[in-house]
C-alpha cells in the first residue's frame, strides 16, 4: 500500500518525514498542471494511493490570492481527479484554520461547521468540500506541529529551544490555545486510516492543550 504511494508536497514537514512512497518535486509534477501531471503519471507502473500535502500556507495565501485558490483549490481538484479515475484512497491534510479563531479557548470536532476567517482558512475549507464529493477520501486536520527539520521547518517550539540554546528572549502568547501535535505521531496514524480504510473527517493532533507561554 505505501510503497507506490504517490505524495505531493514530499519536501515540506510532513514529507521530508514520510519513510515511503514516491515524492515528485514540483518541477516533476506541478498539481496546477494536469498536463505535467498525467506526465508524470504515465510513468509509473501502479499508484496504492494519493497523499495530498502541498499547500500554500497562511502567510502566502494572504500575500498572493490568486496563487493560494490554485494552489489549495484547483491542485486539490486536480490531484483529486486523478485518485477517482484510478479508484484509489486520496489523503488531503488540512488545517485548524477552517475554523474562526475568535474564541480563543474553543474546541473543534469533526462535526464542528468550518468558518474560516482567512483567505488561507477560505481555500484550505473549498478543498475540504470538494475532496469530501469523494467516498475514498480520508480528510485529516491538524495543526501546531513540531518535529521537523531544524534548518528548512523552523515552527515555535523548534524557535524556543533555538532561542534557549541561544539564552535569547521566547515572545509568546498566552490567550490562544492548540495542541502541539509531534508529526511522527501524525503520520503514524494517517498510516493506520489508509490501512483501515477509514474515509471521512479525522482530527489528528496530541492529547492536551497549550498556549505559547506555556
Amino acid at each position: 500500500m505505501f510503497e507506490n504511494a504517490l505524495i505531493t508536497g514530499g519536501s515540506g514537514m510532513i514529507g521530508t518525514n514520510i519513510n515511503f512512497g514516491i515524492k515528485p518535486t514540483s518541477n516533476e509534477m506541478n498539481v496546477t498542471s494536469l498536463l505535467s501531471i498525467n506526465k508524470y503519471i504515465s510513468k509509473m507502473n501502479s499508484i496504492s494511493c494519493i497523499i495530498h500535502l502541498v499547500a500554500a500556507n497562511l502567510r502566502q495565501s494572504d500575500s498572493n490570492v490568486i496563487s493560494a485558490i490554485k494552489l489549495n483549490i484547483d491542485g486539490t481538484t486536480n490531484m483529486l481527479n486523478i485518485a477517482k479515475s484510478k479508484n484509489i484512497p486520496f489523503v488531503l491534510i488540512s488545517s485548524g484554520a477552517v475554523f474562526s479563531d475568535e474564541d480563543k479557548t474553543q474546541i473543534f470536532y469533526e462535526t464542528t461547521e468550518t468558518c474560516p476567517n482567512s483567505v488561507y482558512g477560505h481555500t484550505k475549507s473549498s478543498s475540504e468540500k470538494i475532496s469530501l464529493l469523494y467516498d475514498k477520501t480520508i480528510l485529516i486536520r491538524t495543526g501546531w506541529l513540531f518535529g521537523g527539520n531544524q534548518k528548512l521547518h523552523i515552527k515555535f517550539v523548534e524557535s524556543c529551544i533555538n532561542n534557549l540554546i541561544l539564552n535569547q528572549c521566547v515572545k509568546a502568547s498566552n490567550d490562544f490555545y492548540g495542541s502541539p501535535t509531534y508529526v511522527i505521531d501524525l503520520i503514524d496514524e494517517m498510516k493506520n486510516l489508509i490501512t483501515e480504510s477509514k474515509f471521512g473527517i479525522h482530527h489528528i493532533i496530541n492529547d492536551g492543550k497549550a498556549c505559547g507561554y506555556d
